[in-house]
């Protein structure tokens, strides 16, 4: 404790500064504060809709391979309501192991998502919701990726 006047002047006067600070400057609330908190995210989401619009609205993106993709997806979804997890399917050429060859991920993803709505929503619709939230996963994972190496090149700039 120090009785020097300058010292306790300097004091009262930052005191009186964080006071006035803290009632002039109104609360955020919790919804604010994580918008501000997260807003490379939104950028992220905001930017990958854009890119890939009218897809997010539940529109089929239209290409060849999609449409390949959307055909394995409806098969599998097939398979799995007959009860299998993998088959030998002949819609295709002379046949092929559906659920063997191929990463059935995606087709998994979609089944499941068109299975939740108890059919409600058509396959392309679903193929849709799916491909959206896989394409902007990977920018979400991205940003996470590379949040981990600033702050890891932040915390130690002899390493960076």
């Amino acid at each position: 404790f120090s009785t020097h006047r300058g010292w306790r002047g300097a004091q009262v006067v930052r005191c009186g500064a964080g006071f006035l600070a803290m009632t002039r400057r109104p609360r955020m609330s919790a919804v604010r504060r994580f918008l501000l908190r997260n807003w490379p995210a939104w950028v992220v989401i905001v930017v990958g809709c854009a890119v890939i619009w009218p897809v997010p609205l539940g529109t089929m993106p239209m290409s060849q391979d999609h449409t390949v993709h959307l055909a394995r997806a409806w098969m599998y979804g097939e398979t799995l309501a007959s009860g299998h997890v993998s088959t030998w399917s002949s819609y295709w050429y002379f046949g092929f192991p559906l659920g063997e060859l191929y990463p059935m991920l995606g087709d998994l993803a979609v089944a499941i998502v068109r299975a939740s709505t108890f059919g409600k929503l058509s396959w392309p619709f679903c193929y849709a919701l799916v491909f959206t939230v896989g394409y902007l996963v990977q920018g979400l994972a991205l940003l996470r990726v590379a949040r981990a190496i600033a702050s890891t090149a932040c915390a130690r700039p002899d390493r960076a």
